[in-house]
Formats: structure tokens, C-alpha cells, sequence
């Protein structure tokens, strides 16, 4: 499975995986048979328009960004990756109240907060430095504390 380019921003987007695997942030996705394979959602904003228009690429393929360098040395690529997850995995536990499994037990595809989202898509080349995790969690902190900002989040 490749991923392509988004047609629009990503703050456009209602929701936000990220793909253990192929190390991306989907958005401009939906999922099929059960959640296991995503497809390109082309259904608003720019997406559609792209839909519509002549824009060519395989549109089956989940659209989205990838978090890990291929420039990267493996060492960075690995720190960066762990770092990722982990942030995930954190967000989830203190924002939603859920503990998710790693991926070798079945979970390929986890869950990004929108917030979250926009964060790791901004420093994507980044995420292998320790100030991204410092930078993620004080994110966190303000946003755990701040319910104005969470209900907002959640009407969209």
C-alpha cells in the first residue's frame, strides 16, 4: 500500500491515524472491511474538488503524510518512530481514557487526536530530537487542562 499526497490541508481534516507500518499520518481517509484497509476519502473540501477535477493518482490509496524521513540515518528514523508512538499512545491514555495495545498484537492503524495531529505533522522531520517529546508533552498538559479546548475539538 503506498500513500499519497493529501489534496488539502491538514487541518481540514476531522480525523487522524496513524499507520504503524508504512510510519504515516492518514487523514483524507476512510476504512473498510472492519477497519483493517484504508481508502482515499474524497468526500469534502479540497478532496472533493480534486475527485472531481483531473487530479491523478491511484485514489484507492490512503492519503496522508509520512513522519519518518527517508533521508534519516536508521538511528534517527528508529528514535523518531518510538517517539511518535509513544506520544500516541500517551494522548490517547490521558485525553481519551484508552490503553492501546502495541502493534504486534493486531493494532496497525492508531488513533491520533486532532491536535496532536496538527503537532506531529508540523515538526514530522523532527520527532527523532527530545525537544519534540518536551515540546508534545507540555501540548498535552495545556490541552488535558484546558476543557473549552477539547469541547471544541469535539464538535467538529
Amino acid at each position: 500500500m503506498d500513500i499519497e499526497g493529501p489534496h488539502g490541508p491538514p487541518h481540514e481534516s476531522s480525523s487522524f491515524w496513524y499507520d504503524t507500518e508504512q510510519k504515516a499520518l492518514l487523514f483524507e481517509v476512510i476504512f473498510r472491511d472492519k477497519g483493517f484497509t484504508p481508502e482515499a476519502d474524497h468526500s469534502h473540501g479540497q478532496a472533493e474538488r480534486a475527485r472531481r477535477g483531473n487530479h491523478w493518482h491511484d485514489h484507492l490509496n490512503p492519503h496522508g503524510v509520512k513522519l519518518a524521513d527517508s533521508s534519516m540515518t536508521d538511528p534517527q528514523g528508529n528514535d523518531a518512530t518510538r517517539n511518535i508512538e509513544l506520544i500516541i499512545r500517551l494522548w490517547n491514555q490521558v485525553i481519551n481514557g484508552e490503553q492501546i495495545g502495541r502493534p504486534e498484537r493486531g493494532q496497525r492503524f492508531l488513533p491520533v487526536p486532532n491536535t496532536l495531529a496538527l503537532f506531529l505533522n508540523g515538526r514530522r522531520d523532527q520527532m527523532h530530537e527530545s525537544d519534540s517529546i518536551t515540546q508534545a508533552l507540555i501540548l498535552l498538559q495545556t490541552h488535558a487542562a484546558n476543557p473549552a479546548e477539547r469541547s471544541i475539538q469535539d464538535q467538529s
